[in-house]
């Protein structure tokens, strides 16, 4: 048999005599994941990072916006740089994999 708790600081069945829920689930990793993220400073920088990085310095010297009123989603700006990433060859690769270092 287990005993009440006692009495908080506002008497007895205060605050403190509340059940307290504890969260579990995707939302609790997620929070997790952001503490650990924030503790330890930004996410490292990926290759594939450096190479969208490259491809909107290009796109903005074109004249050509990001955006949906441009015309060029941010979504297919991403997929395009994806398929090109998955294309190149290996030696390609290197140059973005050691700005990534």
């Amino acid at each position: 048999m287990s005993r009440p708790p006692p009495p908080g600081p506002h008497g007895p069945g205060g605050p403190s005599a509340a059940p307290v829920a504890q969260e579990s689930g995707p939302k609790r990793r997620r929070r997790a994941h952001l503490q650990r993220k924030t503790a330890a400073g930004a996410a490292p920088r990926t290759p594939f990072y450096f190479l969208l990085q490259e491809w909107r310095r290009e796109l903005r010297a074109e004249g050509v916006a990001e955006g949906e009123d441009a015309g060029f989603s941010v979504e297919a700006i991403c997929e395009a740089a994806g398929e090109q990433w998955r294309s190149m060859e290996p030696e390609e690769r290197r140059v973005y994999e050691d700005m990534a270092k």
